[in-house]
């Protein structure tokens, strides 16, 4: 073997061991076609220049093939720029003047670098040592702009970060200058000259190499030139956390006992699912189905990182992780390893998701059986029994449910990938106006039957009662009076029948509105209030102007493609239509009894608590919520309890829950030395010419005034015709959709309560937009596309 190697031989006569990582990356990126600065490598096997004379010769051969003024004499150490330690600046290299004296001199300086002081106490600290180097001889270029690019970004895993300066990267290195630095993927219109050519770049190196490299970089004359590639040795182990959609089921804190069914119930809701469908799994695997949500701050969030990496299983994962991205409302990337997926494996799971499909209508009835027959036979069952119907209805008789999550998912993103297909215009907001307007939708409910309320009210000109503005007086005056005694009924109708349903309805330290009537009172009071028209006749027309956009569609396509090729597409299109819109209303179903079944599960928790409380093994009767199922269990079945280590132990949950501080709705989360270390994905929106961007939840076209609502308590506010503007919205928002012309949501997907209630009104629509509710203020007028998924503020 040669003692000397151009970087032009390749890497068929050299290896890592002998003239270091960093020279052999350098060959191996030139073999792959991208530019490195011209140069030789003088081998590790070579180690005094006195004992070998001949290599002078060498040296001297090849400078003449370098042409700049100045050269780089680099160290490139066996063992350094690995996988778990960089070395980096631990041995010597040099800039010097391109002649035979200064070439040797620095040569020797790089060798008895190997014996520096810095270089023993880095390899003491991370036991490990190198002992021989190859040295870098090469041109150096003077760059335009040069810096370093992390292929993964140290706070933002899903995106490259570039630092540069003008010049020489040295002036970065040594910290001479404050470098710019810029994250790709990126907004800005306008990005440095280097920067589309450098990403190409790093994204094939990452392609070869496997693993995140920082690579650092020089650009002259048009060119990108690699001077450098090297493991990012400090890896985290970040993941996506998203509480975008969650928050519509559980917008206030955790109890411990919310959390461990939670918890426990997701992993049993995935893992369900992925053995009816066919799933391969290893062992391994397990931890993404244990992790699919986690607790910050005492608030729940989905790992969108465990939950791509379970649909990465499946054969059709794109489709799948668009679906599941769009219906909880999540707009960033996620990055999984690609899974191999046969043709026998996407035929199996083909098979397995028609079968699933066919037989939604009788897996929902079945779950809704259930249901009905836990809250019918709850009080004649002892307090065990029925706390342990509830945890088997809800970790395994649960998979009926999941499918009509699974299939609305799945439906409303197959429906829009097939629009898009199409090259339809406006196929986003085709997409959601396709499905508006359900018929038999069971959320409509109560709707009709507050309105009935309503008009039952203004027919008797009861509406003075209202009046007053303490609302307990007038729930009392309703209930005591006998002029009132069929409102009274009506009212106590829909409290037995929809009082579970409201904001919060799945924890279990909110009181309902059967428990706590009162603001139940206030929302029917400013529903009486408003101007509003009958929804059954609301719904009607968006109904026919549903029929009417899907004939409308067909005709276009007809018109579009040839008579052979139109007639299946139509097909499809009316399939995909009214499968999305009876996979809707089935999610709509379960998640009715959802709600019904965790109210019934909290009286038999509250049964318990009485008792326990007797016992003084609580001290209060909602202590029951700061412990975990599995310890209630336990207690049930009469094992030793030690009061005071129960009751310490509940002091110090409470002490958790109140010390508990918001977390950003989507973040990314690393666990490095047990620290919790986090960085916001949302960048604070800047809006473009003051047009706000995010998804689009129901078509159409609106300018109004804007109310900005923190709760639901406030809908006093709204007047007809308003654009409500909040965080979120939920079941308790019910009386607010009839008032407003529009909507707009920092939270949820297109799925989610507020954008179904929405496409059933007809109101355009427009969720996922971080701080909307900051930025535009109440009298703001306001243009919504629902179309395009975009707000403008028109207020100056």
């Amino acid at each position: 073997m040669s003692y000397l190697i151009p970087f032009t031989d390749g890497s068929r006569n050299c290896s890592p061991e002998t003239i270091g990582s960093k020279a052999y990356n350098l060959i191996h990126l030139l073999e792959l076609g991208i530019k490195v600065p011209p140069g030789f490598v003088i081998s590790s096997e070579f180690k005094t220049l006195d004992s070998k004379k001949e290599i002078e010769d060498l040296i001297k051969e090849n400078l003449e093939k370098l042409k700049t003024p100045f050269l780089m004499v680099r160290s490139s150490g066996v063992g350094e720029d690995g996988a778990d330690f960089s070395y980096a600046g631990q041995l010597d290299s040099f800039q010097v003047k391109n002649n035979m004296t200064d070439i040797v001199t620095s040569i020797q300086k790089c060798h008895e670098s190997l014996g520096n002081e810095r270089l023993e106490t880095y390899s003491d600290h991370n036991h490990q040592k190198v002992l021989n180097m190859g040295i870098i001889v090469q041109e150096m270029i003077e760059p335009e702009f040069a810096g370093v690019l992390f292929t993964q970004a140290p706070n933002s895993p899903y995106q490259k970060m570039i630092e540069y300066v003008e010049g020489h990267c040295e002036k970065l290195v040594s910290g001479e200058v404050t470098p710019e630095t810029l994250y790709i993927p990126n907004e800005k219109s306008v990005l440095p000259v280097f920067v589309p050519k450098l990403v190409e770049i790093s994204n094939k190196i990452l392609n070869v190499y496997k693993t995140h490299q920082d690579i650092e970089w020089a650009y002259k004359n048009e060119e990108v030139f690699i001077v450098q590639t090297r493991p990012i040795t400090t890896k985290a182990n970040w993941i996506s956390w998203s509480s975008t959609n969650v928050n519509e089921n559980y917008p206030d804190k955790l109890s411990p006992l919310l959390y461990s069914i939670a918890r426990r119930s997701y992993y049993h809701y995935f893992n369900n699912l992925g053995e009816k469908l066919g799933i391969p799994t290893i062992a391994s695997d397990e931890g993404m189905f244990f992790n699919i949500i986690g607790e910050w701050g005492g608030k729940m969030y989905y790992n969108m990182s465990s939950i791509h990496g379970v649909i990465a299983l499946t054969p059709f994962r794109s489709l799948i992780g668009k679906s599941f991205d769009d219906f909880v409302g999540y707009q960033k990337e996620i990055q999984t390893e690609t899974s191999f997926s046969t043709r026998f494996l996407r035929f199996k799971f083909s098979c397995k998701v028609i079968y699933h499909a066919w037989d939604l209508k009788y897996k929902v009835r079945r779950i809704e059986n259930l249901i009905d027959s836990y809250k019918r036979n709850r009080e004649h069952k002892t307090t065990c029994e029925s706390y342990h119907e509830f945890l088997g209805l809800r970790f395994n008789d649960w998979i009926n449910a999941s499918f009509a999550d699974f299939f609305a998912m799945l439906s409303h993103g197959g429906l829009g990938k097939f629009l898009n297909s199409l090259s339809i215009e406006n196929a986003n907001g085709l997409q959601n106006n396709l499905v508006q307007s359900i018929p038999g939708l069971i959320s409509n409910e109560p709707i009709f039957e507050l309105w009935e309320i309503k008009k039952y009210v203004l027919n008797n000109n009861f509406q003075f009662v209202f009046d007053n503005e303490d609302n307990e007086k007038i729930l009392k005056r309703i209930e005591t009076e006998k002029e009132f005694s069929s409102l009274n009924k009506m009212i106590s109708t829909y409290l037995e029948t929809w009082g579970f349903r409201c904001s919060g309805e799945l924890t279990f330290l909110t009181d309902n509105f059967s428990e706590d009537p009162i603001p139940f009172v206030s929302m029917l009071k400013s529903y009486i209030g408003a101007e509003s028209h009958d929804p059954k006749d609301q719904f009607y027309l968006k109904h026919l102007e549903q029929k009417k956009i899907l004939k409308e569609l067909k005709i276009e396509i007809n018109h579009k493609y040839i008579f052979f090729k139109a007639i299946p597409l139509t097909f499809v299109l009316s399939f995909l239509v009214k499968f999305t819109m009876f996979s809707i209303s089935c999610r709509e179903r379960v998640r009715l009894k959802q709600a019904c079944m965790y109210y019934e599960f909290k009286k038999s928790c509250m049964e318990l608590a009485k008792r326990l409380t007797q016992k003084n093994i609580l001290t209060k009767e909602k202590d029951i919520f700061f412990l975990e199922y599995d310890e209630i269990s336990r207690i049930l079945n009469e094992e030793y309890v030690d009061k005071s280590y129960i009751q310490e132990l509940i002091k110090l949950r409470y002490d958790k829950f109140e010390k508990g501080t918001e977390f950003p709705e989507n973040f990314y989360g690393n666990n490095q030395q047990f620290a919790n270390i986090y960085s916001d994905q949302d960048e604070t929106y800047n809006p473009k010419d003051g047009v706000f961007l995010g998804m689009p939840a129901c078509g159409g076209v609106i300018k109004a005034r804007a109310v900005v609502l923190d709760s639901v308590h406030e809908i006093h506010k709204l007047k007809k015709g308003d654009i409500l503007i909040t965080k979120q919205t939920d079941p308790g928002w019910i009386c607010a959709f009839p008032l407003i012309s529009g909507l707009v949501v920092e939270r949820g997907g297109m799925l989610s309560h507020g954008a179904i209630v929405a496409r059933e009104f007809g109101i355009p629509a427009v969720v996922g937009i971080k701080g909307i509710t900051t930025q535009i203020k109440t009298n703001d007028i306001i243009s919504i596309d629902g179309n395009k998924g975009t707000v403008e503020c028109l207020t100056q």
